[in-house]
């Protein structure tokens, strides 16, 4: 018994279909959830010290998020300087380093709110920002500035 074999254009077709709804898949996820903490750094190594910017954005709250900022430097510390924004409902940030919590602040609608703190760095050296939603929040916004020291 003969084995039916599709014709060479249907073949080609197929494989073309195969390739666009993999290319699909693949593009639907690289968008984060809203709930994520979306941060964009760009950072400059000058040795021996590290110096980045990071715009930080959370769509919208469904439960505590946070992100963590590496810094790339062989010095223990960090000076840190941020400013946040939220458009509806209160939010606390909180900035963690090695030894816990460096600094908070508490943003409120059509305020802005600061937030500067000298950070230890562990091993891997990094910080972390935590957001706390108090009841419905969205939109938050903020930048990071951060060098070490």
């Amino acid at each position: 018994m003969r084995r039916y074999t599709p014709p060479a254009a249907m073949r080609a077709w197929l494989a073309w279909a195969g390739i666009v709804a993999t290319i699909v898949l693949v593009a639907s996820a690289c968008r984060p959830p809203p709930h994520a903490a979306v941060k964009n750094c760009t950072a400059m190594a000058m040795q021996p010290h590290a110096e980045g910017n990071c715009t930080v954005t959370v769509e919208r709250f469904a439960r505590r998020t946070s992100t963590r900022i590496k810094v790339d430097s062989p010095k223990p510390r960090a000076r840190l300087s941020g400013h946040f924004t939220v458009q509806h409902g209160t939010v606390k940030v909180s900035l963690r380093g090695m030894t816990g919590i460096a600094a908070e602040t508490a943003l409120r609608p059509g305020a802005l709110g600061p937030l500067e703190a000298d950070v230890r760095l562990g091993r891997d050296p990094g910080f972390h920002l935590h957001f706390d939603r108090e009841g419905e929040a969205s939109g938050l916004a903020g930048t990071v500035q951060y060098r070490s020291r």
